[in-house]
């Protein structure tokens, strides 16, 4: 193999995500003050490292609600959609499409390091137990830094990640290119 067909430059293309299709297959109005529990522990080797401590410690604030129904990505939006709040500690630095689907659906993640979370939801990067102890308690309590949140998500979803924005992001980079 003489790699001939390797590009000089790599080039990023984020994944775009339709956040018009979530919101009207999954969207809800109201949402129950809990916290889904993101825990990766078998998906794709990636782990959660913190998840079972944050919980114990906000469990008097925010009941904690878990998925073990059918596998399929439509059944598993269709239950943590109705929850307020997402925990996740996974480590993996890239992606983030979960991340994604929480700012289009209202829903906020709290932790993680990926991408995605580094965009969309700066303020709540992370796996230590006590920073994220710390704004869950932040998020639970203050009802504007929580809209703020929201509101940021969304607004960096729609520039960063929803089709229209990665589209144009094609464009601009093929642009550059010719």
């Amino acid at each position: 193999m003489l790699l001939l067909n390797l590009p000089k430059n790599a080039y990023t293309i984020p994944q775009p995500t339709n956040h018009l299709a979530l919101q009207n297959k999954f969207g809800l109005v109201s949402k129950s003050p809990c916290i889904f529990n993101y825990n990766k522990i078998d998906a794709a080797g990636r782990k959660s490292v913190n998840n079972r401590t944050i919980l114990d410690r906000v469990n008097l604030i925010l009941k904690e609600a878990t998925y073990n129904g059918p596998k399929g990505l439509q059944p598993f939006i269709k239950h943590w959609n109705q929850y307020e709040y997402m925990l996740s500690t996974d480590t993996f630095n890239m992606g983030g499409v979960q991340s994604g689907q929480c700012a289009a659906l209202n829903t906020i993640m709290i932790g993680s390091n990926t991408d995605y979370q580094k965009v969309l939801f700066p303020d709540l990067v992370g796996i230590d137990p006590d920073f994220l102890v710390d704004k869950i308690n932040k998020l639970y309590t203050n009802k504007k830094y929580k809209e703020e949140v929201k509101q940021y998500a969304f607004e960096s979803f729609l520039t960063n990640y929803s089709y229209k924005a990665v589209k144009q992001q094609i464009i601009n980079l093929y642009k550059d290119l010719t």
